[in-house]
């Protein structure tokens, strides 16, 4: 049985993350050198540090973490815009939990933790990989087998390149999948009509895609261009998901702008790892079933993103009158994946806080729900684990 509701576990994984990168330097030599980026500046750690202070007086650890993130982040994309991104977070974690619930606008929606969720769904997508009884590795191999360019697939000359490019092909993935959401925070609150595409790269509203990979992309992402056309030819036309997960497109083309910006000094396997990590953020919130062979880390993320749900802490109100000191909870405190000891049957246990009901805008029956519709979303293939979920 796997087990996740620790932060000082949490941090044991991202400090694992940097040995493993420094081990694995002579497999994959990264190349482009790190430039000198700034670490979290004070008063960012201050934040984390009131935030989850608040929580459970584990502000220096979840500091530790978040520093650890940043770290890690510079050395896989290394550019700036992603390291502000990251920090924007921070910021952005402050002002919603202090905005929802609005007490004036008697709001009863409820914002939840982005600084930590990258950094767990990792760490939940690299026990999936690696450590249940039937590995989501023993399958990934095949995939990308039928899915990479030659010129990539010659870099794999054994299972410890293998492993070593699916685990940082992975923490690409994980690490930055949600870098659009302060994008899709400002359409939700600022505007009335869809946000078609709006991030430093794209100055005005963009209903196809088509013509802007044409004019920006010419050569530069042909196993993106070519798994997207497999995957649905319409998505070039109209990429945004009916869900209005608008975060999963800016997201996506955040990386390949990176790519293109950095084309002259990416070589392979690299050029196709940051293509198949943007493939995987723009389809984890797509309309329909997520197909493990077309997109394996898109499959891997929906079903890493489902699952994390553990001290994703809520803000209940603030007390006091001056100081407004807010209040959190966590409606979920533990999350456990447990083989059924039936061939590759897993049974997901969601265990609510008992003091959940200081969050009365949550509800149990609904989150089952919705887990169960997420989960829905994975397409179904002979041999790979499948998921149930349970509520205690």
């Amino acid at each position: 049985m796997t087990t996740f509701d620790s932060f000082e576990e949490l941090k044991k994984f991202m400090d694992s993350i940097s040995e493993f990168l420094v081990k694995n330097k002579s497999f994959f030599p990264f190349p482009i050198r790190p430039p000198d980026l700034e670490p979290l500046d004070k008063i960012e750690e201050n934040i984390i540090i009131t935030i989850y202070d608040f929580y459970e007086k584990a502000g220096t650890t979840i500091k530790q973490i978040a520093g650890n993130f940043l770290h890690i982040l510079h050395l896989l994309v290394p550019a700036q815009n992603f390291a502000d991104i990251f920090k924007h977070l921070i910021y952005l974690e402050w002002m919603e939990h202090r905005i929802k619930p609005d007490p004036v606008k008697q709001s009863k929606s409820f914002y939840r933790d982005h600084i930590l969720h990258c950094a767990n769904v990792c760490w939940v997508g690299e026990q999936l990989l690696f450590n249940l009884e039937e590995p989501l590795y023993n399958h990934i191999k095949a995939s990308l087998e039928a899915i990479l360019p030659h010129e990539c697939k010659k870099f794999l000359t054994d299972d410890d390149h293998w492993k070593a490019f699916t685990r940082i092909t992975w923490y690409i993935t994980a690490m930055v999948h949600d870098f659009g959401y302060p994008i899709e925070l400002v359409e939700k609150k600022y505007t009335d009509d869809k946000l078609y595409l709006c991030s430093p790269h794209f100055l005005r509203p963009i209903k196809k895609l088509t013509r802007y990979f044409k004019k920006n992309f010419p050569k530069g992402i042909p196993l993106f261009k070519e798994q997207i056309k497999k995957i649905d030819k319409k998505k070039l036309k109209n990429p945004l998901p009916g869900c209005g997960k608008v975060h999963s497109v800016v997201g996506s083309l955040e990386l390949l702008h990176f790519l293109k910006k950095n084309s002259s000094k990416i070589g392979e396997p690299y050029c196709s790892i940051y293509q198949l990590a943007a493939l995987a953020i723009m389809e984890h919130h797509k309309e329909g079933a997520i197909d493990f062979d077309l997109d394996p880390f898109g499959y891997i993320l929906a079903l890493a993103d489902t699952i994390h749900e553990w001290h994703r802490y809520v803000c209940v109100g603030a007390t006091g009158h001056s100081s407004k000191k807010l209040e959190f909870i966590s409606p979920i405190t533990k999350v456990t994946i447990e083989n059924q000891g039936t061939t590759n049957l897993y049974k997901i246990r969601f265990k609510i806080n008992p003091d959940r009901e200081r969050c009365p805008d949550w509800n149990p029956e609904k989150f089952e729900e919705s887990k169960n519709e997420e989960l829905k979303r994975l397409k179904v293939k002979d041999g790979l684990p499948r998921f149930e979920i349970e509520i205690e």
